[in-house]
């Protein structure tokens, strides 16, 4: 018989804590059930004595271990036991945790070790820090720790919220806060698979704090798992606020983290939790979770708004991809419940309704679609191509939902992980794609074209253009844009490059010539010569020419062109007439197709009104720049997170346009000190994130922009750093004085 380790941990977990005489009855349960088990687990308990909770003599009370001295007990769980000891060097109290001797199986230190090293990667105010680690040896064995934060005076959420008779509005503040920490795990690629009110501490200053990694779950910054995970296929986590797909032991995302968060916000709103799962086997409680729906949050609770109402059941959804699709749009839900805005869960809320009463209909039509085609007099031929294509784009689509599953929501800036990333995303394309090259190309580029480094997306586009040849016409552009893009040769060289490839393409196509010519007037716009600049004006013109006349105004073309110019424009002339043509370019029309083909969302349509707005504020005219910049840093920080240094940059202009129009001399003194205040706390914002992600540069550039323009306002280098020290060992001190959301609305 083959015994299951992670059993034999089970049950020691269970008989570490026993009496005796309930342990002497539960061996012999295991006995009957099982001889071989029974004699691995009377072997393995003497090596127990020590464990349990209630043992008078405790090893570790008293014992320096490394540079810490153990105190007291202060609690413990089924994995360890966690102390207070004390730091000499820092001197400080720490929490710190010791895996049970009784689980120091291969499995269960590898988990310990795993949370180690997770926690040791994140470095945010929300999170607890991580100081050190270790192994204590004791009577033979190798006993892991770590020190980490102690959270002093501290509570389990939902405890801390009824004792302090927290209102709505507190509680979703609250909440919001754990959202963002949340958040900041899923962007670091880790998934925590345990988030319940007790791993979610708040001390007495109300800054809650996520602990107990032990279970998470490490992915790449698309989704693909890496070494660092536990088992997919352990049972980890409460049940009772586990997500359906975890419960049934398959494969997570980051939503799964999400369902969570769904689960506590309504025991937080109702005081209850949306399943009795207390006295029910475990089969019971799955069958629950996949098919029974909670109760509505407002039979629990009548004085819940309908809107977080229909926020909770979204972020409880059955199906992950009915979710929110990461913990920073379930903020941002909740904080337009505070503001009094809609929220974005409404509208599909009442789709989704829409479509279960139509479930039957909406089955025909698409059961019809394809006979309608066929019988409307469509060649055999023509068929199979189309069919052909389908399938190409359905190996895509399920290519994209393995390799981009969680891009939006985990948007990791550690470069060591897009090598990861990269090498295994290169072998599932050639398994998708088998021999179909054209296929492989697709998914070369989808890889491309979001690649976080300039390295990979060279690399990707070398390795298309080598696989479809250099003599075809997608092969030559993918080496024209390199040579564009990638700046280890000097510009001249890479000019005549760009010429020569051009000029080995017989009869080129107005789609090469176009995307050609934007490639070779990006590079010369780029330029230090005046000459060379008017001769990429001139290609640039050329290529919106082509797109315009021959290819149907394409948008791609036409947006490329038009946003070289424009950042051409505002960052390499200084006359004002340039700036004027930025205005002129970047026109309602653009940005409507633009928000049309790409989304409201999507960077590129950002990017226009981030330019308007920059262009603007160079003219004098602040009033016009506040009114562009400011819906574009809120549509930022909705979409991609005040976590993410795109949403920074957002922030950092529209605080810029502020000041300066405070610094007007028509600015009457109040509405200057508004003004100043909305400025302070987006600079305060960028600050205090850069910080949490240990991003030093962003953390300089931010405070010193801060201090151009509002010298006597902005905090000095010495304050920034004490900023930093506070942030990373004691709290948060930015955000609890300032509140950068409120400069986001316009309160004229």
């Amino acid at each position: 018989m083959t015994i299951d380790n992670d059993k034999i941990r089970e049950l020691l977990t269970e008989l570490i804590d026993c009496t005796v005489e309930e342990r002497v009855h539960r061996l012999e349960e295991i006995r009957q059930e099982s001889p071989e088990l029974y004699q691995e687990l009377e072997s393995l308990l003497p090596y127990t004595e020590g464990d349990r909770d209630d043992i008078g003599n405790d090893p570790f009370l008293g014992t320096v271990v490394g540079h810490f001295t153990v105190q007291s007990k202060i609690g413990s769980g089924g994995m360890g036991r966690v102390y207070l000891a004390t730091q000499e060097n820092p001197q400080r109290q720490v929490a710190f945790k010791i895996l049970r001797r009784g689980l120091l199986s291969r499995s269960a230190s590898k988990r310990f070790e795993i949370e180690c090293r997770l926690l040791g990667r994140l470095h945010h105010g929300g999170i607890a820090q991580v100081y050190e680690a270790g192994v204590y040896m004791l009577h033979g064995d190798r006993v892991p720790w770590i020190a980490m934060e102690l959270i002093k005076d501290a509570e389990p959420l939902t405890t801390y919220a009824q004792k302090n008779n927290l209102d709505t509005n507190e509680k979703l503040t609250l909440f919001m806060q754990v959202c963002e920490a949340v958040s900041e795990a899923h962007r670091h690629g880790i998934i925590h698979r345990d988030l319940k009110p007790a791993n979610i501490l708040v001390d007495s200053r109300g800054n809650p704090k996520i602990i107990d990694f032990g279970v998470a779950k490490a992915i790449d910054p698309m989704g693909l798992p890496t070494a660092l995970h536990t088992n997919s296929t352990d049972f980890v986590g409460t049940m009772q606020y586990m997500s359906p797909e975890q419960a049934s032991g398959e494969n997570v995302d980051v939503s799964s983290d999400v369902y969570s968060l769904g689960v506590m916000l309504y025991e937080l709103l109702s005081g209850e939790k949306p399943y009795d799962l207390q006295s029910t086997t475990i089969p019971r409680a799955i069958e629950t979770l996949t098919h029974v729906d909670p109760k509505p949050l407002r039979t629990v609770n009548k004085k819940v708004s309908r809107d977080l109402e229909i926020i909770t059941a979204k972020a409880m959804a059955q199906n992950p991809r009915n979710r929110y699709r990461s913990a920073n749009d379930l903020c941002d839900d909740i904080h337009r419940v505070l503001v009094g805005e809609p929220i974005s869960a409404r509208k599909e809320f009442a789709l989704s309704r829409f479509l279960r009463r139509k479930r039957r209909t909406a089955a025909a039509i698409v059961i019809a679609l394809p006979l309608l085609a066929i019988s409307t007099g469509v060649s055999f031929y023509f068929s199979l191509q189309a069919q052909r294509e389908l399938r190409q784009k359905e190996k895509l689509i399920e290519f994209a939902k393995e390799a981009l599953a969680t891009r939006d929501e985990i948007i990791v800036t550690n470069p060591e992980y897009w090598q990861t990333h990269y090498d295994l995303s290169l072998q599932h394309a050639r398994q998708f794609a088998g021999d179909d090259k054209e296929l492989l190309a697709d998914m070369y580029g989808m890889l491309a074209s979001v690649a976080d480094t300039g390295n990979i997306d060279v690399s990707l586009r070398i390795k298309t253009a080598e696989l479809l040849g250099k003599e075809t016409e997608q092969g030559a552009l993918l080496l024209i844009q390199q040579c564009a893009y990638e700046g280890r040769q000097e510009p001249e060289k890479r000019i005549q490059n760009i010429i020569r490839l051009f000029n080995s393409i017989p009869d080129p196509s107005n789609e090469f010539i176009a995307n050609s010519l934007v490639a070779l007037a990006d590079l010369e716009l780029h330029s230090e010569d005046q000459s060379i600049r008017d001769r990429g004006r001139s290609h640039s013109k050329e290529a919106l020419r082509i797109a315009k006349d021959e290819m149907d105004n394409e948008i791609e073309i036409v947006y490329s062109v038009k946003r070289r110019i424009g950042w051409s424009n505002i960052f390499r002339e200084s006359e004002r007439h340039f700036l004027e043509e930025v205005i002129e370019l970047i026109d309602e029309d653009l940005i409507n197709r633009c928000e049309a083909s790409f989304g409201r969302h999507d960077p590129k349509s950002l990017s226009l009104y981030n330019m308007l707005g920059i262009a603007y504020e160079e003219l004098g005219d602040y009033d016009k720049a506040i009114e562009i910049l400011r819906p574009a840093a809120k549509v930022a920080t909705e979409s991609y997170g005040v976590g993410h240094n795109f949403t920074w940059r957002y922030l950092n202009n529209l605080a810029i346009s502020l000041a300066m129009k405070a610094k007007s001399d028509d600015v009457q003194e109040d509405e200057s000190a508004i003004l100043k205040n909305q400025a302070i706390s987006l600079w305060n914002e960028c600050i205090r994130q850069s910080i949490m992600h240990g991003d030093d540069g962003a953390t300089k550039w931010y405070g010193d922009t801060f201090r151009d323009h509002l010298p006597k306002l902005a905090p000095s280098k010495e304050e920034i750093e004490t900023w930093s020290n506070l942030i990373q060992f004691n709290g948060d001190p930015i955000s609890q004085n300032f509140d950068f959301r409120s400069a986001l609305v316009d309160t004229h």
